[in-house]
């Protein structure tokens, strides 16, 4: 790193860009006038500000359109001083005259964007600090607007308009999100369902302009620049200045302008005549990249676009230097195909950890599949930027230029369909700890600066591809180690219903799943908790009664059940609630992804190793028009803690509860802590130490009840709420033990 000074000032830039987040001073860069305007957002108070609209996007909500306006070069007026910010996101009703590259004057209540409520759940104020987008703005009022849109946004904006229009007219709507994903960088237009195939394939790189697409789009022109008899200067400029305007047309996302900046440097080497040093260039773009936005520190996409040209360019290179000494250089097709999958197996061993940090899971079919993908890729934008070329000429002539990029896109999605439903095709062991992280890359670079410097090993093949193998096994035991037999207990921040995952001694189970405030719970909430805590099998599920508040994320576990990285084993709910229509839908579902559905009642029990469930409430009767009032109640039990489920059970059905301990360890509070469930003869009864309360925010019902809340306090309980606090875990020690972490309280406090 000595050697390249430019690599030792990126590192030492990232090095302070950490240290000051860590220390509290990352308002330097978001608000240099000072940290007031992030004061006022977190107490939500009212400003005035001045800015420019660089973006304007209509959604629909419940029916309601929304506008939001993406402002820049903003000031925030405080106490009559002017504040410079850098990005602010503004909500109104629905605008019907376009503002974008207007200056506008705007009121509003002033926030911070809002940070998850539970592990694994994606981070939004991250997402937008990447766009420089430190608050939003809420209940905006717009004062004035004046000013046009420049004449080249304005053109660039209605070009990629234009283009996107004529993708969708070319080709079938599937293909044209994709492709417009692939050449426009607009990725709104690719169906949810495409994206888990490609994730599932570990080919999603392919939907976003990635360096990999500027790389081949810049080499491409470079080389047949050069062909057709241009001077090398001459082609290296014109190359530069159309991948350039290119940047331009597409928005410049992150990955693609690093590969830019670099592609600029090579460029500009042959113009000069100096030779081109990977890690210099990649040095520089970092400089570059970090002092513009500092926030790109933690961006994933930063991360992952710098470790592939690491991986491949540094660690990959040199790994198969050594292959190649000890084997022999590989020749011919086979060759080839051994060296892709090679490189694309270092690239995989070098990048674990900061991919699974991100996404907690990572695809082994991806090492596969990218040997057929990557090769097809040129094709894929060939054909399609021809498809459009034409395209613009005549609709049909396009359709035709793109059959190409359309049968090879097919391609791609039975990748992806045939990886998603292979039980091996992802592999999910879960967010490794920073620790972990540490001694795997301190294990690697060891390995790496061994094996390089013992030259005798060169000449004993065998014992090379010993040394691989153990070091492989090695690291992935690093970053998926045997699970602990203590076990816990989370009330995930669901909003307003219930979904406690409870973990103990290998089995994990899921009791109840739902939310009416939250849309979506399963995919957004519960099913990223899982992968977070590298959860592959759900021993079972319980739910409690037929609510949608208690089973609408459990529905949607249940589909992601049939896909390959996730297993449920059984679906249990009270025997009343399976001659429902909700109760055979879910049992339906469950059949179609191979789990066994039980009706349970009062007596019955569920033993797992030294854990206990056992059913308290309700026994055969039929609730079906009182679904709360048979609620499943269960008793568990386990390492000499015990705790107690309620559902939605009212203090009328409380009473009839045959309890069998005098006193548990913790109580999930009925009905969300309503007033009308947790009687006080009840809470005497079970004298929980610990209560925990699921509820959502500022919800319309006004849970938890204020006398619940008396009664439970009265109860000696100590009281945590998933509104407040986030989910909430009791870690259950060896000992019998527990201790409570609130997600909120810590991720604030970072």
């Amino acid at each position: 790193m000595i050697k390249r000074p430019l690599c030792m000032a990126a590192f030492l830039l990232m090095l302070g860009i950490f240290t000051a987040q860590w220390l509290g001073f990352s308002w330097i860069w978001r608000t240099p006038a000072g940290p007031l305007p992030e004061e006022w957002a977190a107490r939500e108070k009212e400003v005035r500000g001045k800015g420019r609209v660089y973006r304007q996007e209509e959604k629909t909500f419940s029916n309601q359109i929304c506008t939001y306006l993406y402002v820049e070069k903003t000031y925030l007026f405080i106490k009559s001083k002017k504040y410079p910010i850098r990005n602010i996101k503004c909500k109104l009703n629905d605008v019907e005259e376009e503002l974008t590259g207007k200056t506008i004057v705007f009121s509003g209540k002033l926030t911070l964007v809002p940070l998850p409520g539970n592990p694994g759940e994606f981070n939004q104020r991250k997402y937008e600090r990447r766009e420089k987008i430190d608050f939003y703005l809420e209940n905006t009022r717009l004062e004035k607007a004046g000013g046009e849109e420049g004449i080249i946004a304005k053109r660039v904006r209605q070009i990629r308009e234009y283009l996107a229009g004529t993708v969708n007219k070319i080709f079938p709507d599937r293909e044209a999100g994709l492709l417009q994903a692939m050449m426009l960088g607009e990725k709104s237009q690719v169906e949810e369902e495409v994206k888990g195939w490609y994730q599932a394939a570990g080919i999603s790189h392919v939907m976003a302009i990635s360096g990999l697409h500027m790389s081949l789009l810049g080499m491409s022109l470079w080389r047949i620049l050069i062909r057709t008899g241009v001077c090398g200067w001459a082609a290296a400029l014109s190359s530069g200045v159309i991948l350039a305007g290119y940047g331009i047309l597409i928005g410049n996302p992150t990955t693609g302008f690093r590969a830019l900046l670099m592609f600029g440097i090579m460029m500009g080497g042959k113009i000069l005549g100096r030779t081109y040093d990977l890690l210099t260039a990649l040095g520089l773009a970092g400089i570059l990249l970090l002092t513009d936005n500092p926030d790109l520190l933690w961006d994933c996409g930063f991360q992952m676009s710098f470790m592939a040209v690491l991986g491949i360019g540094a660690y990959g290179k040199s790994q198969m230097k050594i292959v190649e000494k000890s084997w022999g250089e590989f020749h011919g097709k086979t060759g080839s195909l051994w060296k892709s999958l090679l490189m694309g197996w270092f690239l995989w061993i070098f990048s674990l950890p900061v991919v699974l940090y991100s996404f907690y899971q990572v695809s082994v079919a991806g090492i596969f599949c990218n040997l057929l993908v990557i090769p097809l890729l040129p094709l894929v934008l060939g054909s399609g930027g021809f498809a459009l070329f034409l395209g613009l000429l005549h609709v049909k002539i396009g359709s035709l230029a793109g059959i190409l990029a359309y049968g090879i896109l097919k391609i791609y999605s039975l990748l992806g369909r045939w990886a998603e439903v292979l039980s091996w095709g992802v592999w999910t062991p879960g967010q490794p700890s920073w620790g972990q992280i540490v001694v795997y890359y301190t294990a690697l670079a060891g390995v790496w600066y061994g094996m390089t410097r013992n030259s005798r090993i060169y000449k004993k093949k065998y014992l090379v591809l010993f040394c691989y193998v153990c070091m492989s096994a090695g690291l992935l035991l690093i970053i998926n180690p045997s699970g602990s037999l203590s076990g816990k207990i989370t009330a995930l921040d669901v909003g307003q219903g219930d979904g406690i995952v409870v973990q103990k001694q290998g089995k994990t189970f899921l009791v109840d799943g739902g939310s009416s405030s939250k849309k979506q719970v399963g995919k957004y909430v519960i099913l990223p908790y899982l992968k977070q805590q590298g959860i592959e099998k759900l021993t079972g599920i319980f739910l409690t009664h037929t609510d949608e508040d208690h089973i609408s994320g459990a529905r949607e576990v249940l589909e992601e059940a049939g896909k390959g990285w996730l297993e449920v084993e059984y679906l249990f709910m009270p025997q009343w609630m399976r001659k429902t229509e909700e109760g055979k839908e879910l049992e339906k579902l469950g059949k179609q992804s191979g789990v066994k559905t039980e009706g349970l009642k009062k007596g019955d029990q569920v033993i797992m190793g030294k854990m206990k469930i056992k059913v308290l409430y309700p026994g055969n009767e039929d609730f079906s028009q009182n679904p709360n009032g048979g609620s499943l109640v269960l008793s568990w039990e386990s390492g000499g803690v015990t705790g107690i489920f309620t559902g939605d059970l009212p203090s009328e059905q409380e009473g009839k509860i045959l309890l069998d301990k005098e006193q548990y360890s913790f109580l999930k509070v009925g009905h969300h802590g309503s007033n009308s469930s947790s009687s006080e003869t009840f809470l005497e009864n079970i004298s929980p130490e610990i209560a925990l309360i699921s509820c959502g925010l500022h919800n319309r019902y006004h849970h938890p009840g204020k006398e619940a809340v008396k009664r439970l306090d009265k109860a000696g309980a100590g009281i945590f709420r998933t509104d407040l606090q986030g989910a909430v875990t009791l870690h259950i020690k060896k000992d019998g033990k527990m201790e409570v972490e609130c997600f909120r309280e810590k991720s604030l406090a970072g």
